[in-house]
């Protein structure tokens, strides 16, 4: 059984088959790039602000309902999942960014991003799938309890503007402005369903999927890829 990271759906998976493979597989996982604290503190501060307040009331598009956030994600983890015509299963475990409860006792998945709004929704579907599985199904030890999830969105901030303002006292402040939408993600379980069936093909592999290239061309696409590919040829690294 594989264990899937809903975090890995948007990019890993996308970028390079072979790298995905060989981070569930355990055998060698991508370095960490490093991340810019700036969008961790974004996050943050978005979840600071709407916590507790209705969803209408900062976004009007929003279905009316109260924003769940936490300053620390909590983890979730479903139950083994078997997609259809596959014998072997994977899970999924991950940290959830927020939700939204909804007066019918239903809730909703929301991610906050920083970022353009264009193809953000076809981006992001997978990973807020996996998270909707993950509470609709989720393991006896899961911090959350089981929910119903009829709603998936993406609020994301899109900064254009830098402002800076004076206070009382005469000190100079800073402060970016910009657009604040509401993306809604069309659900689509059987569709999710037939995603995990492709990664099990993959993950099913007997060994990891060739180097991504471009045609005409053996040289790999993946940056990753492509380092270990020139130390190979040139002798540094012993071949995998």
């Amino acid at each position: 059984m594989y264990r899937l990271a809903p975090s890995d759906f948007a990019f890993l998976w996308e970028e390079c088959k072979r790298c995905f493979y060989l981070k569930v597989h355990g055998i060698l996982p991508r370095p960490r790039a490093p991340f810019p604290s700036i969008f961790s503190k974004i996050d943050l501060c978005m979840k600071r602000r709407m916590s507790g307040l209705q969803t209408n009331s900062l976004i009007p598009d929003m279905r009316p309902g109260k924003f769940l956030c936490e300053e620390e994600d909590p983890w979730i983890e479903c139950l083994p999942i078997t997609p259809p015509g596959h014998k072997n299963s994977v899970y999924i475990r991950g940290k959830l960014d927020a939700m939204v409860e909804y007066a019918d006792g239903t809730y909703g998945i929301i991610d906050f991003k920083t970022s353009s709004s264009t193809g953000a929704s076809t981006l992001y579907s997978r990973q807020l799938h996996a998270y909707a599985t993950a509470i609709e199904n989720p393991t006896t030890d899961s911090p959350l309890k089981k929910a119903r999830i009829s709603e998936l969105g993406l609020v994301i901030y899109s900064p254009s503007e830098f402002h800076t303002p004076v206070d009382s006292e005469g000190r100079v402040q800073a402060a970016m402005t910009g657009d604040l939408k509401y993306v809604k993600v069309e659900r689509d379980d059987a569709g999710f369903l037939q995603f995990l069936g492709e990664v099990l093909d993959v993950l099913n592999m007997p060994e990891a999927p060739p180097f991504s290239s471009r045609i005409r061309s053996s040289a790999p696409t993946c940056p990753y890829c492509k380092y270990l590919h020139q130390a190979r040829d040139s002798g540094l690294l012993l071949k995998m």
